[in-house]
């Protein structure tokens, strides 16, 4: 498909410089879309083919400028950055964007709002923005991804593979999607450029690379290892009690309560709708970055 026939073809990525956002700014480009990487310092190292916009986020003139001719907006500002969202939507708007697509990435959040959440923790921003961007009239794609497959296998999420422990919230028995980065950016940048805008318009796609429960990994893990793993199990109720006081600084802690709760699954994925896309499971994606 030639440029011409992209459904959007200009994208501004807020955080498209490192993680996620590096991955999705490279897909978009291998689409053939145009992409500025929005930047608070000139000395930012961005993906080759893109160009650097720098802005700062407390100007509205400043973030007006940078999406001068921009069709979508792609967020993926993370914890903290999650604040700066709604001046970059209502600079957008203002400007004439026509999709807002805000950093999600996660569980999914489509239908809850920041009081029913277990304390103000990252889940809050994000529910708050959806407020934000209907209240203000600006189209927007919530993507659902699960976990980061080839990401969030680390000591601090309960995946100790040296010592061979895995610690879960609860039974760990609760199906969860998990999805690398890389195959999250191709699925984004394909639908963002290749569907009709009907599709993408206030609308939820979930994407999947496997589905397993963390009780399950541990077959998988000691396939791909050797040896046994060790389950460690925390209390749920001790968990939520940590993540309703805590709030964002608890947000591992959420992360695993919330997989717990069934908050990381995506029931109904929607694969299909990039024809092409073969996602790593779990064990492929061990054996290429955990190895």
């Amino acid at each position: 498909m030639s440029a011409s026939q992209l459904t959007y073809r200009t994208f501004a990525i807020a955080g498209g410089a490192g993680g996620l956002g590096s991955f999705i700014t490279k897909a978009l480009l291998s689409q053939g879309a145009e992409v500025g990487i929005l930047t608070r310092s000139h000395d930012t190292v961005i993906p080759s083919g893109a160009i650097a916009k720098v802005v700062d986020y407390a100007d509205p003139a400043s973030l007006s400028a940078a999406l001068q001719g921009v069709e979508v907006v792609v967020s993926t500002l993370n914890r903290a950055g999650l604040a700066q969202q709604p001046a970059l939507a209502d600079a957008a708007k203002a400007v004439g964007v026509k999709l807002f697509v805000p950093s999600e990435f996660g569980g999914a959040t489509a239908g809850k709002t920041p009081e029913s959440l277990h304390g103000k923790n990252l889940q809050y921003g994000k529910t708050q923005m959806h407020q934000h961007l209907r209240k203000i009239g600006l189209p927007y794609t919530l993507y659902f991804t699960g976990w980061f497959t080839d990401y969030d296998f680390i000591p601090p999420l309960g995946f100790n593979i040296p010592n061979k422990t895995i610690t879960i919230v609860g039974t760990g028995t609760v199906p969860i999607s998990f999805t690398t980065r890389l195959d999250i950016a191709d699925f984004v940048a394909y639908t963002l450029t290749h569907l009709p805008s009907t599709k993408l318009e206030n609308a939820a796609l979930g994407m999947e690379g496997d589905r397993r429960t963390l009780v399950s990994l541990k077959q998988t893990f000691e396939e791909v290892y050797g040896g046994e793993f060790k389950l460690v199990h925390r209390d749920v109720d001790e968990v939520a009690n940590i993540v309703r006081e805590k709030g964002a600084a608890a947000i591992l802690d959420y992360l695993l309560l919330s997989a717990e709760l069934g908050e990381h699954l995506n029931e109904n994925p929607q694969n299909a709708l990039f024809p092409e896309w073969k996602p790593l499971t779990v064990a492929e994606t061990l054996r290429k970055y955990y190895s």
